[in-house]
């Protein structure tokens, strides 16, 4: 619909007049007086002109009011807005209906979207525990490969050990049966007469409680409690007589103990020109740089000039050597082959007996 407006403004003019008087020279120049009459709007100034010249200036304010009417007409703007209303309306119901399309394109590609990465999560994971349970599948298979090896090496080496055992068993259990065997006939041949009347006693009583002649068992019985009373004393006589045999051993033993000893110390001396001996070890070897001679004695109680008087005696004077006799040398043979037979007598291996040998050997030499 249209309206009208008005509106009203005062605008201020300014007026300036400025007026100059005529002047005039000469005689016969006539003068006379005069006037200026202004009106501005109602406004009336008037201004006297004299003869004889001067001027007038002045200002006058003056003003208008200007009155404006305005009509203006809305009937398009409101045809318009009456479209564009419309037009709004259209568009908030497609942007309704864009907006409803739009959640439900969501909501369903979301949820295509979760089914997809929920579907490829399983997958993958699946895919994930598949591997590992093929690696997983290959690391026990080559573990149990590798335990049923280890289990057939110890199974060998158990066998390996058992036979061991069992060889080693059997040797052992032969030598201690040879040593119960050896001991035993060796028990026999000391007491051999008091085995002997125990078989044939132990015989004749077999005989006698399997046989028909019960009647003997009294007179058995009594004869076998005389025998065993005669054994009885016999043994006790046989371990006294053994008593008896260790007491003078070692009373043999002890007093020949005291006589090396007494040989053997100085108890006191008896003169100045007392001569005494000691023991002085010497030795010559031949290497690769020559000839090494060397001896060792107790220098505590022998001066420094023994060792000067040994190499003159000694490696000097092959004369003055005195050999070793026949009987000392058997001896010495004998109980250096015992001690050497003493210490690999029980040994197998070849690596003792080639020892032993080449000890034998080197003595001999």
């Amino acid at each position: 619909m249209s309206y009208r407006r008005q509106f009203s403004k005062t605008i201020s003019i300014p007026v300036s007049i400025s007026i100059s008087d005529p002047s005039a020279s000469g005689e016969n120049v006539s003068r006379s007086g005069g006037s200026v009459s202004i009106n501005v709007n109602g406004t009336s100034r008037r201004y006297s002109i004299g003869s004889n010249g001067g001027g007038h200036s002045d200002s006058i304010s003056h003003s208008e009011t200007i009155d404006v009417n305005i009509e203006v007409d809305t009937n398009p703007f409101d045809s318009s807005i009456h479209s564009a209303n419309n037009n709004v309306d259209l568009l908030t119901t497609a942007v309704g209906a864009v907006s409803t399309a739009q959640v439900a394109s969501i909501h369903e590609s979301s949820r295509k979207v979760a089914k997809t990465i929920i579907t490829g999560f399983f997958k993958n994971i699946q895919a994930d525990i598949s591997s590992q349970m093929l690696e997983l599948k290959q690391k026990v298979e080559a573990r149990l490969i590798h335990l049923q090896e280890q289990a057939q090496t110890l199974m060998d080496k158990e066998k390996q050990m058992q036979n061991d055992y069992f060889r080693t068993k059997t040797r052992y259990t032969k030598i201690f049966e040879d040593l119960n065997k050896e001991l035993e006939n060796r028990v026999k041949a000391l007491d051999e007469p008091v085995f002997a009347t125990v078989e044939h006693i132990t015989g004749e009583t077999h005989r006698m409680l399997t046989s028909d002649f019960t009647e003997t068992a009294s007179v058995a019985a009594a004869e076998n409690t005389v025998l065993n009373n005669r054994i009885g004393v016999a043994l006790a006589k046989k371990r006294a007589n053994e008593a008896i045999r260790q007491a003078v051993d070692f009373l043999q033993i002890q007093k020949q103990t005291d006589l090396a000893i007494r040989k053997s110390t100085i108890s006191s001396v008896k003169g100045s020109d007392a001569s005494y001996y000691l023991p002085v070890c010497f030795f010559e070897a031949n290497d690769k740089d020559g000839v090494q001679r060397d001896c060792t004695y107790d220098k505590a109680h022998l001066p420094a000039s023994v060792e000067k008087q040994i190499d003159d005696r000694v490696f000097f004077n092959k004369e003055a050597q005195t050999e070793m006799s026949e009987s000392d040398r058997e001896n010495v043979e004998r109980y250096f082959k015992a001690n050497v037979q003493s210490v690999y007598q029980d040994s197998t291996s070849e690596h003792d007996i080639r020892v032993m040998n080449t000890i034998n050997k080197l003595f001999a030499v």
